[in-house]
């Protein structure tokens, strides 16, 4: 892929590799961790922000315990209510978030079965202005600025070391190693999709019999919102995932088993409207670039202690010994210059049971609509979109001594 904003070119398995290794042993340690930073916040109310120095908004968060890494950054935040911001001078937001973990100290057992488990998960998310729900009025006469990065790493080593003279021993070696890092940057988010649920339920008792019913509604609301945009917005989201798995079985009677799994997806949008008939007006340059890059290198081996007896229960036994290595790595970027509809949708839930004619009738619906709206876009400035995804594989899964 070409250089993406911080994304080297050729970016893939190898590469990420070294950032589980980094980060499992040269960050300092911190134990699940969260950093949400926003510099204006508003209220549910209606808010009229003005931004004339320059703002900006970092959030940081590390882990290497395995667990959870979670940064978010924005400069405004208005919540609901229809909102006012306008901005004359320059707004930036950063969101970093890194999660690294490894099995310490790496597992070798003696003779007893052994499982790993390794999980870290890095989420990163980066607003420059956000309105909230409602029917918000946004005006930027100078740039605005969101940049996400997100990186996570995962080593795991199981080893398990048997008896060579027991060979009625069943051990097990299980080790997965699963990372996830996630980065989201939006630029200008003038809606935030909010939800609104309505449910009925009656059980009426006719000379028929006994009917139940059940409606449940949930749709997304948005406002209809004006946004005048004179200079510059730019989103840059990038993410990188890497894991490593090594799971040995030596002169045990059993079965060495590796999971491993890397997934990096990354989201860049400049300026994001939601649902509603939306007004936008453009006379600067968007810019939107997403890169991810993933990697997984998985190694299971299993040196097998066959039994000398001959006896037929024995090589069924022996049959059993073997090795087991599974690699998934997924590596998804999604760049979006203007997107004036969002996600939203609506969903019907109904539901009925009753007694009809001596029987009872059951019956279950569900249906999905997505929600669209008249939007208005004048646009009369350069918009760029730039996105890249890499991933690579290895696995390897060898059994040595084994009757099948």
């Amino acid at each position: 892929i070409n250089t993406l904003s911080g994304v080297p070119s050729g970016t893939s398995g190898p590469t990420a590799i070294l950032f589980a290794l980094a980060l499992a042993f040269f960050n300092p340690a911190f134990a699940d961790v969260e950093d949400k930073q926003t510099t204006i916040e508003g209220t549910d109310e209606a808010d009229n922000i003005l931004v004339d120095d320059p703002e900006s908004a970092v959030a940081l968060s590390v882990t290497l315990e395995a667990e959870k890494a979670t940064a978010e950054a924005s400069v405004v935040d208005a919540k609901d209510g229809d909102d006012s911001i306008t901005t004359s001078a320059a707004s930036s937001s950063n969101a970093t978030s890194a999660a690294g973990g490894a099995n310490d100290p790496f597992d070798i057992s003696l003779t007893d079965s052994d499982t790993v488990k390794v999980e870290p998960t890095a989420e990163a998310s980066a607003t420059g202005l956000k309105s909230g729900a409602g029917s918000d009025t946004i005006i930027t006469a100078d740039m605005v600025s969101a940049d996400a990065l997100a990186t996570g790493g995962a080593v795991a080593v199981g080893i398990v070391v048997g008896d060579t003279t027991d060979t009625e021993r069943n051990v097990k070696t299980n080790l997965e190693a699963n990372v996830t890092a996630k980065a989201s940057a939006i630029g200008i988010e003038a809606d935030d999709d909010a939800t609104e649920d309505s449910s009925e339920e009656t059980s009426p008792l006719g000379i028929d019999g006994l009917l139940v019913t059940y409606d449940k509604t949930v749709s997304t609301v948005g406002g209809d919102d004006d946004l005048t945009l004179a200079d510059d917005i730019t989103a840059t989201a990038n993410s990188a995932s890497g894991s490593a798995g090594v799971a040995v079985g030596a002169e045990v009677s059993g079965s060495a088993t590796s999971s491993v799994k890397a997934e990096a997806t990354s989201k860049a949008t400049a300026v994001s409207t939601g649902a509603g008939s939306d007004r936008i007006t453009n006379v600067g340059s968007l810019s939107a670039a997403a890169g991810a890059a993933a990697g997984a290198i998985n190694f299971t081996m299993e040196i097998a202690n066959p039994s000398a007896t001959g006896d037929p229960a024995d090589k069924k036994k022996d049959k059993e010994d073997k090795s087991k290595s599974t690699t998934n790595v997924t590596a998804e970027a999604i760049a979006t210059g203007i997107d004036a509809e969002g996600s939203g949708h609506s969903k019907t839930t109904s539901w009925s049971a009753g007694i009809e004619d001596n029987a009872i009738a059951v019956q279950w619906d569900v249906t999905e609509s997505s929600i669209a709206s008249a939007d208005d876009v004048d646009n009369f400035g350069d918009i760029t979109a730039l996105s890249g995804a890499a991933s690579s594989a290895d696995s390897a899964a060898i059994t040595v001594g084994s009757a099948g």
